[in-house]
C-alpha cells in the first residue's frame, strides 16, 4: 500500500511536470514569448522528469543511474530555472559557481556506493546542494524586482524558490542534528519522504504557474512599452508625448502650473539620409535622443514627435526657463560631431519653444512652437526662436 502511494505521487509528478514542459515549448514556438527563458524551463521540466523516471526505479540493488545520476540531473534542474530567470530579466549574474558545486556535488556522490545503506548521506548532500541552489534563484528573482516594471512579476517568482529554500535548508539541518529520529525523511518511499513528495508536487505546480505568470508579465510590459516608446529612438513615442502634455494642460486649467514646450527639427537631416544611407541616418536619430536626454531635467519628459522632429516638455517652466533647457539642447546637439563610419557629422536643429501661459490651449501651443521653429529655420537654421518674438541663439562651434 506505501509503495503504490508513492508511486502514484511519482506518475502525478511526472504528469504535471511533462504537462508544464510541453507548455513551456507552446510559449517558446510557436507564440515566441520570451523564449529563450521558455526554452530553459522546458529543457528543465524534461531533466527534471527524466530524474523522476531514474528515481522511481530505485531498489535496494545498487545503481549509479537510479541513484547518483538522478540526484545529480535534479540538481541541474536548478542551475536550468536559474538561467531561464536570468534570460527572462536579462540579469548577468554568473552560473559559473553553480556549475562548480554541481561538479563537487558529483564527487561528492560518487564517493559512496548507491543504495539504501548511503541514502541518509545522499539526503543530507542533496538537500544542501538544493538550498544553495534554491537561495541563489531567489536571489535572481529579487534582483529583478528592482526595475520598478518588474516588480510584481520579480515578487510572485520569487515566492516557490524561497519555499524551496526553506525547506531543504531544514530537511538539511533535521538530517544533520536529529539523524536517528530524521533518517526516514531521506526515505521517498517512507511515510515521511511522501510528505516530501506532496511537497514537491505543489511545489512543481507553484514554481511554473509563477514563472508562466512572470512569462506573461514580461509581455504585458513588452506591449506597453511597444505602445509607449519609440521603436527606433527608445524615447516616448508621439502618442505617449501628446497624452502627456494633454495631462500637463489639465493642470493647468485646474491649478495655473505652467509648462512650456521646445519643438526641435534636425538640420539638414535629408543630407545624411542621401549621403551617408539610411542606416546613417536611423544612427543619427538614435544619437540626437540620446544627447537631447542628457540635457533635460528628471522632470522633463522628450518625445519624438515625427520624422526627425523632436517635442521636449518643460513642466513648471516660464519662458525664461525654456530658453535656457533650449540652449542646453542646442549645445547637446552640436556641441561635438557625431561619428559615422569614420566621418565626422555636425548635428544641428532649429527650434521653437512655446508657453502655455500664453498659448491658452494645447492646440496653439503646439502651433506657435511649429511657427516659432520654422522661423528658426528661415532665420538660418540651428538657433532658437520664441513663438512671439523673434530671439536667435547660436552656439558658437
Amino acid at each position: 500500500m506505501q509503495q503504490s502511494i508513492t508511486e502514484l505521487l511519482y506518475i502525478f509528478v511526472s504528469l504535471i511536470i511533462c504537462t508544464s514542459a510541453i507548455a513551456w515549448l507552446g510559449l517558446a514556438y510557436p507564440l515566441r514569448i520570451a523564449s529563450s527563458a521558455s526554452l530553459r524551463f522546458a529543457f528543465a521540466n524534461l531533466i527534471c522528469l527524466l530524474a523522476i523516471m531514474l528515481t522511481m526505479q530505485r531498489t535496494e540493488a545498487a545503481s549509479y543511474w537510479f541513484w547518483h545520476v538522478a540526484d545529480l540531473l535534479l540538481l541541474f534542474v536548478f542551475i536550468i530555472f536559474r538561467s531561464g530567470v536570468q534570460r527572462l530579466f536579462r540579469l548577468t549574474t554568473s552560473l559559473r559557481i553553480d556549475l562548480w558545486l554541481l561538479l563537487l556535488g558529483a564527487v561528492l556522490f560518487f564517493s559512496k556506493s548507491p543504495g539504501v545503506d548511503s541514502q541518509h548521506y545522499f539526503g543530507i548532500v542533496f538537500s544542501g546542494f538544493a538550498a544553495w541552489y534554491c537561495a541563489m534563484l531567489t536571489k535572481d528573482a529579487l534582483m529583478a524586482i528592482r526595475p520598478q516594471i518588474n516588480g510584481i512579476a520579480g515578487t510572485v517568482l520569487a515566492i516557490p524558490p524561497g519555499l524551496l529554500t526553506i525547506f531543504f535548508t531544514a530537511r538539511l539541518l533535521l538530517l544533520l542534528v536529529a539523524a536517528p529520529h530524521a533518517a526516514a525523511l531521506a526515505d521517498l518511499n517512507a511515510e515521511s519522504g511522501q510528505q516530501m513528495l506532496w511537497f514537491l508536487v505543489a511545489q512543481s505546480m507553484l514554481m511554473n504557474i509563477s514563472m508562466f505568470s512572470a512569462a506573461l508579465a514580461k509581455l504585458v510590459v513588452r506591449i506597453k512599452q511597444l505602445a509607449e516608446r519609440d521603436m527606433l529612438t527608445g524615447i516616448a513615442n508621439r502618442r505617449m508625448g501628446l497624452l502627456r502634455l494633454e495631462q500637463a494642460e489639465k493642470l493647468f486649467s485646474r491649478e495655473q502650473l505652467t509648462f512650456c514646450i521646445v519643438l526641435l527639427d534636425l538640420d539638414y537631416f535629408k543630407r545624411i539620409n542621401d549621403t551617408l544611407g539610411h542606416p546613417a541616418g536611423d544612427a543619427a536619430l538614435k544619437e540626437c535622443a540620446s544627447r537631447l536626454n542628457s540635457a533635460l531635467r528628471s522632470s522633463d519628459v522628450l518625445f519624438r514627435y515625427g520624422g526627425e522632429e523632436f517635442l521636449a516638455l518643460l513642466p513648471m517652466t516660464e519662458l525664461d526657463g525654456a530658453l535656457e533647457v533650449a540652449a542646453r539642447l542646442q549645445q547637446a546637439l552640436s556641441g561635438s560631431p557625431w561619428q559615422w563610419q569614420g566621418e565626422n557629422v555636425q548635428l544641428t536643429a532649429s527650434m521653437g519653444v512655446a508657453s502655455i501661459r500664453q498659448a491658452g490651449n494645447l492646440t496653439s501651443l503646439i502651433h506657435m512652437a511649429d511657427q516659432a521653429m520654422f522661423r528658426a529655420k528661415s532665420a538660418g537654421r540651428n538657433c532658437i526662436m520664441l513663438h512671439e518674438v523673434d530671439l536667435p541663439l547660436q552656439v558658437e562651434n
